[in-house]
């Protein structure tokens, strides 16, 4: 019959996975779920600049959504690592960039995905994302900044603050939303 058709004749390998193949692709359509809708978004929340700084000097800051119920008291904060420079010139570069910082951010999936299908344990609590803006991997604790001495950037600073944002978000968490 499929020669009469058009088409060829398929092989046991072909009826024995055809229906593993539609599991992969669609899932949730054996089951009748819908889809999960797209990523929930997160408010931005700026922590004062003598709180804590970015490299660039500019205030630190994390984004937050408020958890549902019961749940809305445990917390899940998630440090966004934003890597490491490693030389006075990267260094400088990332100052001359500064840090552009979105009203809001969608969550980024894993255990601040706001989505009961994705993240059936944690969807519920109350979701924090600091991202790392000093680029020491929230390990910087130098009070003062550094001066760079390197060609164009020669008068820029680099605050390299990285825990104490961590401590000021942490601060502020408990004082505004705890």
């Amino acid at each position: 019959m499929s020669r009469i058709l058009g088409f060829p004749p398929l092989s046991l390998p072909t009826l024995l996975l055809s229906p593993l193949l539609l599991l992969l692709l669609a899932p949730d359509a054996l089951h009748g779920q819908k889809a999960p809708p797209p990523p929930k978004q997160m408010d931005l929340v700026r922590l004062s600049a003598k709180d804590a700084k970015c490299l660039d000097g500019s205030a630190a800051g994390y984004y937050y959504r408020k958890g549902k119920e019961q749940s809305a008291r445990h917390f899940v904060v998630f440090l966004a690592n934003s890597g490491w420079c490693l030389d006075e010139e990267e260094c400088a570069a990332k100052v001359a960039a500064g840090e552009e910082w979105p009203k809001q951010m969608q969550d980024t999936g894993g255990p601040i995905d706001g989505e009961p299908l994705r993240n059936p344990d944690l969807a519920g609590w109350t979701h924090v994302l600091v991202p790392g803006c000093d680029y020491t991997s929230f390990l910087g604790n130098r009070t003062e900044a550094a001066a760079l001495s390197g060609g164009l950037f020669k008068k820029k600073k680099a605050h390299f603050q990285g825990n104490m944002v961590l401590e000021g978000v942490l601060r502020h968490l408990v004082k505004h939303k705890g």
